[in-house]
């Protein structure tokens, strides 16, 4: 966490260089990167005077916002996103940086037995036998509805679900 801090101050403050002074700074992110983006912001806050704005979405929502016409100083996406809004004109590719690495896992409780993950159909399929499951409320949420609204039937009822903030995790 204390690196993704470090990146991001240091990407806001490259990126800010070369932006023309003023009041506020608009970014639109990805949440993965919310809880040490938000610090990093204030430090910036604290340290110029100058007003960070940040809309954190999904990336499929960021895509829509931007083919909207949306425009941010800052744009913090996955690198599939970021390519496509450079070659779509939307985004310089000057000054790009790679702030971190986002993955993902799934742990079960000890003395239970490792769920079948080994292809999507096996993973729904897990997630809808679960008694419980806890995950980030960003982009998991929005793969868990997808993933519970394509293959739930109207006759089985469906896990508790149970967001954790990032910033707990």
């Amino acid at each position: 966490m204390k690196r993704l801090i470090i990146a991001a101050s240091v990407g806001i403050a490259f990126l800010w260089n070369s932006l023309a002074v003023a009041a506020d700074v608009k970014v639109l992110s990805a949440g993965a990167v919310e809880p040490g983006l938000l610090r990093a912001a204030e430090q910036f806050e604290r340290a110029t005077g100058n007003e960070i704005k940040v809309r954190f979405n999904t990336a499929p929502q960021l895509t829509k916002r931007m083919a909207e016409g949306e425009v941010a100083d800052i744009l913090i996406a996955p690198p599939a996103l970021l390519d496509e809004q450079a070659k779509n004109g939307r985004i310089s590719t000057q000054g790009r940086l790679m702030l971190g690495r986002v993955g993902a896992g799934v742990a079960v409780r000890a003395g239970a037995p490792d769920p079948d993950i080994a292809t999507i159909e096996a993973l729904k399929q897990a997630m809808l036998g679960a008694n419980s499951i806890v995950y980030n409320p960003h982009p998991a949420d929005f793969t868990w509805r997808n993933c519970s609204k394509e293959s739930a039937s109207p006759n089985k009822s469906r896990p508790r679900r149970r967001a954790i903030p990032m910033a707990r995790m």
